[in-house]
């Protein structure tokens, strides 16, 4: 009789890697950890349509300010803002679609990967499941936050975009907008950016959790390393004034926002980078700490019993 062939390395790992994951997945199910995870998720929805569907029809949609022109007397030309009359470039350096999948798709595939299977081989599946679960709630909580503030701020001030007469088709004739109404409002919402805010909440994450994973091994190369998705940050916030969609000022007050939430987000579930237990999530810590101060409670209680 013919013998069957013994499973390769690749399927024995396979299988081991499936039953690691398996337990990890039953041991985190029965924490309050994905309650959280729900929340975490409901929050970010918000965040992403919460302005447009709730916080715009309470406030009365965006401000309308004045469209700025100038009838000259003499010879009737109309005279427009020039910082205003900039072509409407339609094939910009970050699409909408690229930016989403580059601050909030890839980060969160890169958290998957690096904590579930590069970093801390040693650890316990315990600390992996919790690592894995605040970093995945840092960046929905980043980006939630991020997004509404840019939202409703941008509803409030209805900046004018540098392309606004070209976006809005400003008829110099009839002295007013011609195009739709949601194009009208898409050249009025300049004031802050949301390509910005978006690229450094997202890559503000990745850089807050790679510093408090590099503390723990305190290579000045890694720290280093940690700051480089902030340089693709930067470059989105940069072309979107090339392209003539934003004010430097819009760029700056966007990108504070995303560093803010950011920031925000990560000391919500992470300790501070000078703490001794920076990189250890805080729900972590804190199931550590009750399982100390029970086991210590026992420890007592079993003294007690045995000198009576």
């Amino acid at each position: 009789m013919d013998r069957k062939a013994p499973p390769t390395t690749t399927t024995a790992t396979t299988a081991a890697v499936t039953t690691t994951i398996t337990i990890m997945m039953k041991n985190y199910m029965n924490t309050n950890l994905p309650k959280e995870l729900m929340i975490c998720i409901a929050l970010s929805m918000f965040g992403w349509y919460g302005p447009s569907m709730i916080i715009q029809p309470m406030i009365g949609g965006i401000t309308m300010t004045a469209v700025p022109y100038q009838v000259l007397s003499n010879s009737g030309d109309v005279v427009l803002d020039s910082s205003l009359n900039y072509p409407a470039i339609e094939n910009v350096t970050i699409p909408s679609n690229l930016l989403i999948h580059t601050t909030i798709t890839l980060p969160l595939l890169l958290v998957l990967i690096v904590t579930a299977l590069c970093t801390r081989r040693s650890s316990s599946q315990e600390s992996k499941y919790h690592d894995l679960h605040s970093a995945v709630c840092v960046i929905l909580i980043s980006v939630a936050t991020s997004e509404f503030t840019t939202q409703v701020i941008k509803s409030y001030v209805g900046r004018l975009r540098p392309n606004f007469y070209h976006l809005c088709e400003f008829d110099i004739t009839k002295l007013q907008c011609t195009a739709t109404q949601d194009i009208i409002n898409e050249a009025r919402s300049s004031f802050p950016s949301g390509h910005s805010s978006l690229s450094f909440s997202g890559m503000g994450c990745l850089v807050w959790l790679l510093l408090g994973r590099s503390q723990k091994s305190n290579n000045k190369t890694q720290i280093v390393m940690a700051f480089l998705p902030w340089t693709y940050a930067c470059f989105v916030a940069c072309s979107r004034i090339v392209d003539k969609w934003h004010h430097p000022s819009d760029v700056l007050a966007g990108s504070l926002i995303g560093i803010f939430a950011s920031t925000l987000s990560y000391h919500l579930w992470y300790p501070n980078l000078y703490s001794q237990h920076a990189g250890t999530p805080v729900s972590l810590l804190t199931t550590t700490t009750t399982a100390t101060i029970t086991s210590a409670s026992t420890s007592e209680t079993m003294n007690l019993v045995e000198k009576q």
